[in-house]
């Protein structure tokens, strides 16, 4: 029986952290541990809550993106990530990868992962 995904987890953190300096492991510690005791876990948005609505502008055009605009192509994904020092979001909507993750629409054949070899051959 395969190990849980728990366990996989865990043994994938295991090795990463055997690969890190300990210094370098002290400073995403500490953050981890002020992270948690700043509460922030009980201001987080539970699963299956709607985000609220957000306006931001294009990085390449300049021009404002509204989240309900995005809806109404589908299912938004939004990623926020730090670059250089500064944060920057990521939205996805109508892409391949959000309705396979959603659930809500199938891939075109293009858009098909291919298909797996047999082992046998």
């Amino acid at each position: 029986m395969p190990d849980s995904l728990q366990s996989q987890l865990d043994a994938i953190t295991a090795q990463t952290r055997s690969l890190v300096q300990p210094e370098r492991l002290a400073i995403t510690d500490q953050a981890i541990h002020d992270l948690l005791d700043s509460g922030i876990e009980s201001r987080v948005l539970a699963a299956g809550s709607s985000a609220p609505t957000f306006a931001l502008p294009d990085a390449l055009t300049g021009k404002l993106v509204r989240s309900s605009d995005l809806l109404a192509l589908g299912p938004v994904i939004v990623r926020g990530r730090v670059t250089g020092g500064e944060f920057g979001v990521t939205c996805a909507s109508n892409s391949p990868l959000v309705r396979r993750a959603s659930g809500n629409a199938p891939l075109s054949p293009a858009e098909q992962p291919p298909a797996e070899a047999d082992a046998d051959q």
